[in-house]
């Protein structure tokens, strides 16, 4: 995948700083990110010759966040699996991605709100995304999708959080638009093994999972929409390489996990707390101008308590990155940003 994992970071930080939210420089990531897409079409086309496609073809598609589930199948077979990567079933998916460029611009326009079923994905899309948002079979969280009337609900109480963001975080809500294309409801199954609130995968690069289980109110999801699209900018902002050295094998106390992670995990962990961080104290700032009424002491009394626990996150995992982490110059940087800004507030 060396050919679509390029720098963004110059993109980013014209636009910007590595912390503070930017619709901007979420537009240049995501552009990049795309570009690298495409123009390594050729390098996975010698495995697979129909991805031979010309570039007016490929200028024309928006790519969805299953296609590029289906790239990083195709390049993590030919990386990692060479022997598998010509059978037939990843032939097939090759010409399924073959089909859906040629198809052209049939990504979604706006914000998608969508679930695992049928209504939304077929099948192939349905295993697609499953297999790149659970990925740690230790930790499974058994996705499913959520009925029509749980998906109604859910829809709804999401609707009134993403007006809330764009009312009192207006950044962030335009880093968040401009960073993600389909938000998918789903809840855990019976074999979950871990207690989820979203998730995040660079290999459904414009993606978020949400657990609608896990969101009682909709000042739930204040917090959990900012954490999740956080670690998508960051993968996207570190495309091209490294925040960290470290052996992957290693592992370390991580303050948000009971079970020992690796230092990329927790810099996610202290990136995206101190995300949730500003984001709280956004909300506060702007919360007796957003006309919610009765509701006025209770969101700012949960705004306070996530304002306080991502802090207490955020200065955990930065202890733990300070003494363990082997970081690149992106990585202090990145993290430099993320400590001027917490420092500020």
């Amino acid at each position: 995948m060396a050919d679509i994992e390029q720098q963004t970071v110059g993109a980013a930080r014209s636009a910007g700083d590595f912390f503070l939210p930017s619709a901007k420089a979420a537009q240049a990531v995501d552009k990049t990110v795309r570009d690298r897409l495409t123009s390594s079409f050729g390098w996975l086309a010698e495995s697979y010759p129909c991805l031979s496609i010309d570039a007016a073809t490929l200028d024309a598609w928006q790519a969805r966040p299953t296609d590029f589930g289906l790239y990083f199948d195709l390049a993590s077979a030919v990386h990692h699996n060479p022997d598998s990567a010509t059978s037939e079933e990843y032939m097939a998916r090759a010409q399924r991605l073959a089909d859906r460029v040629t198809a052209g611009a049939q990504g979604n326009s706006g914000l998608a709100i969508k679930t695992l079923s049928a209504e939304h994905y077929d099948a192939v899309d349905v295993d697609c995304l499953l297999r790149w948002f659970d990925l740690e079979p230790e930790n499974s969280m058994a996705l499913l999708p959520l009925d029509a009337a749980e998906f109604k609900d859910a829809t709804e109480v999401l609707g009134r959080a993403l007006t809330c963001i764009e009312r009192a975080l207006p950044d962030f809500y335009g880093e968040l638009t401009a960073l993600t294309t389909e938000i998918i409801f789903a809840k855990p199954g019976p074999d979950a093994k871990l207690s989820f609130g979203g998730a995040s995968s660079f290999a459904l690069w414009g993606a978020m999972a949400l657990n609608a289980q896990a969101h009682d109110h909709w000042w739930d999801y204040l917090p959990r929409i900012a954490h999740e699209y956080s670690h998508n900018f960051l993968f996207g902002l570190a495309s091209d390489g490294e925040l960290v050295t470290n052996d992957p094998s290693e592992r370390f106390r991580s303050p948000l996990r009971e079970t020992l992670r690796p230092i990329d995990g927790i810099y996610h962990a202290c990136y995206v707390s101190a995300r949730e961080t500003v984001a709280m104290d956004a909300v506060l700032a702007a919360l007796p101008t957003l006309g919610l009424g009765a509701e006025t002491d209770t969101v700012g009394a949960y705004c306070t308590s996530i304002q306080q626990r991502s802090l207490s996150a955020y200065h955990d995992c930065k202890a733990v990155i300070d003494e363990h982490a082997k970081m690149t110059d992106l990585g202090q940087n990145v993290l430099n940003d993320t400590a001027r800004a917490i420092a500020a507030r």
